[in-house]
């Protein structure tokens, strides 16, 4: 029981931002985190600085929340009777190698890339966790994973192609909710597109942002991280690279600092710059 879910959203209603819960990331919530860098937060202390009054839970109303995905972490703990990074790695992130660590239970792991943090001045990097584990352990299952560009491709190659969940809970994901969004996943373009659906994310936390695509028709998943915060022209590389690898030949693309793909068989990456991603 958790005072947020008074009005009893649904699970697809927390996946879908269609709860009418309030974020818990206020400007109180802010300057609480900044105040610690190295405060390990719980999901439930971040979640008792919702102050907004509960909306009511269903489409079409859609607001982004991350609320939804701590309650979500919460409900695997309760499930699983582990907690949500043990049970994420057991369950999800087996098999995809030491560049995806759920912070801060596990630490990101040499190399990583220095975050920019230009836009968010009292941000304080810990030089352990991306940026520093007050962040990552306050964003938590709304966005505490951190990987490299290639693994997080090969995530959504996995998650969208079928390899997670069988394929009815799958093609479940893509079909639009409310504001051509499904469940935590976003419609960039439709199945009805001559070379097929593409669907994926953004994420970011403050020094990092980026943009995961995934073309399940054509087997290509893009991933485009960057350190900071290069506004529309993150979209457009992803969108350019998702282009060249639609059209792919069977011939490696030539390398990129800042980018990782996936097509069909064994994974055809490029270079991959570690950081963060949800």
């Amino acid at each position: 029981d958790h005072p947020l879910l008074d009005r009893e959203p649904t699970v697809r209603q927390l996946l879908s931002h269609t709860s009418g819960i309030p974020d818990f990331i206020t400007t109180d919530f802010i300057k609480a985190q900044d105040a610690n860098p190295t405060y390990s937060w719980t999901a439930a202390q971040a979640l008792e600085f919702v102050t907004d009054p509960l909306g009511q839970p269903g489409p079409p109303v859609w607001s982004y929340s991350n609320s939804n995905y701590l309650i979500l972490g919460l409900l695997i703990e309760e499930v699983t009777g582990r907690s949500y990074a043990a049970a994420v790695r057991r369950d999800l992130l087996s098999g995809l190698g030491g560049r995806i660590v759920v912070q801060d239970a596990e630490v990101p792991t040499a190399p990583v890339a220095a975050p920019n943090l230009t836009g968010t001045p009292l941000v304080v990097a810990d030089g352990m966790f991306l940026p520093n584990r007050a962040v990552a352990s306050a964003a938590g299952a709304a966005g505490g994973i951190a990987a490299d560009a290639a693994t997080l491709a090969r995530w959504g190659y996995r998650l969208y192609g079928g390899k997670v969940l069988d394929a009815g809970s799958t093609v479940d994901l893509t079909i639009p909710v409310a504001g051509g969004y499904g469940l935590g996943t976003e419609i960039v373009e439709y199945r009805w597109n001559e070379t097929g659906g593409v669907v994926g994310h953004h994420g970011g936390l403050p020094g990092y942002v980026t943009v995961l695509l995934v073309n399940p028709e054509r087997q290509v998943a893009i991933v485009v991280l960057v350190p900071g915060d290069p506004g529309p022209d993150l979209d457009q590389m992803a969108m350019d690279l998702l282009a060249v690898m639609r059209g792919w030949d069977g011939t490696e693309p030539s390398g990129s600092a800042v980018t990782g793909s996936l097509r069909s068989g064994p994974p055809v990456l490029t270079g991959a710059l570690p950081g963060s991603g949800e």
